[in-house]
């Protein structure tokens, strides 16, 4: 970093992002902001540092469509899980193209939902069953990206979340969600 840049200026050229707090429509557009502003820049790969316990599955899924459009560009995004990535950010974390956790990160999966709120539309049978649908998809394609090739193993994965299901880093290893622990020397500063 040169004397000259301020911090801010420093990490919006960097190959970096950090993913800090709740997942909202905010969390959401900032994240997504940033991977096309590294798109625009050429990095590659990027690296998303996630340190939350979650938050919204639809702002979740957003985030996880850009990296399928980062992708799509034959870019990379490393996802490394650094203090907590717990819910739709451990979702989030599974997606990337290279998945990292330090030594000292906790991940948790369990059954996820979309906000079912006050409205009667949302409280309605089909809208928990469109939901429904959209939570096994996801799972499903997690279950696929940590290894799981075939309906019995998907099936296996998606149970072992259904009560929570906790990890350190090594045990995220061995369950895939992760594939290694980060090494911080990866890091350009």
């Amino acid at each position: 970093m040169t004397k000259n840049k301020s911090s801010e200026e420093y990490f919006e050229e960097s190959d970096s992002i950090f993913l800090v707090g709740e997942i909202n429509e905010q969390t959401y557009l900032e994240i997504s902001k940033q991977l096309r502003y590294k798109l625009y820049l050429g990095l590659s790969p990027v690296k998303l540092y996630i340190n939350s316990n979650g938050g919204e599955l639809e702002s979740a899924l957003g985030i996880i469509d850009e990296f399928s459009f980062f992708e799509k560009q034959n870019k990379e995004i490393w996802t490394i899980a650094i203090g907590e990535a717990c819910s739709s950010a451990a979702a989030i974390l599974g997606f990337g193209t290279k998945r990292f956790a330090t030594n000292n990160a906790l991940i948790m999966l369990h059954p996820m939902s979309y906000d079912l709120g006050e409205s009667e539309h949302q409280a309605s049978k089909s809208y928990v069953l469109f939901a429904d649908k959209v939570y096994n998809n996801l799972m499903t394609s997690l279950a696929m990206r940590c290894g799981r090739g075939d309906s019995k193993a998907i099936n296996k994965f998606i149970n072992d979340v259904r009560d929570g299901h906790w990890m350190d880093m090594d045990e995220a290893i061995k369950f895939g969600i992760i594939d290694k622990e980060w090494d911080f020397s990866l890091e350009n500063i």
